[in-house]
């Protein structure tokens, strides 16, 4: 599968604004209802591991595996596993075919399983400068209905003012909660 360009952390730092503001993380996890306990928790993120970090760190999860890496999404290296919840951000948005990303993600899902995405660049977000074909919150919702997974629930997710940048705290990113 042919990765997403990198277009985070080392270029704008979207990435960073968004998935290391605690208070937007915690709200993306937050709709994967990410209980203590005995779950198998995927991180295919924006390559920063931002989420494994904090799952790890609150006890979330009995295994905590991260693939994004800089340059590409790995998913070869899973094998057969498969997790009860999966969280991906904005690495996808930059995906050749999001469609085909995510219908490969979903094998890596358990049956019923959640999936959580985190998305700053989407086309209703007007705090930030976007291409012309970046999609919105109903195409994206449309992706992920393709790809196989039942969208439960889409909502913006906001930083508290003066806990980050003025795009976060006004328009927020975009969390998405499907199920495999």
């Amino acid at each position: 599968m042919r990765a997403p360009q990198d277009a985070f952390g080392e270029t704008d730092g979207l990435s960073e604004a968004h998935t290391s503001n605690p208070d937007v993380l915690e709200q993306a996890l937050s709709l994967l209802a990410v209980p203590r306990g005995d779950l198998r928790f995927l991180d295919a993120g924006c390559r920063l591991g931002r989420a494994a970090d904090f799952v790890r760190s609150r006890g979330w999860a009995r295994e905590v595996v991260a693939i994004a890496e800089q340059g590409g999404f790995p998913l070869s290296k899973l094998g057969t596993r498969r997790f009860d919840r999966v969280f991906l951000a904005d690495g996808i948005v930059d995906a050749e075919d999001p469609v085909a990303f995510l219908a490969a993600l979903r094998g890596f899902a358990v049956e019923g399983g959640l999936v959580g995405c985190l998305l700053a660049r989407y086309a209703e977000n007007r705090g930030l400068e976007l291409p012309p074909a970046a999609r919105g919150q109903a195409e994206w919702r449309s992706c992920f209905r393709r790809s196989g997974f039942e969208v439960v629930r889409q909502e913006r997710l906001h930083a508290r003012v003066g806990a980050g940048p003025d795009w976060l705290v006004r328009y927020g990113s975009l969390g998405i909660l499907a199920v495999a």
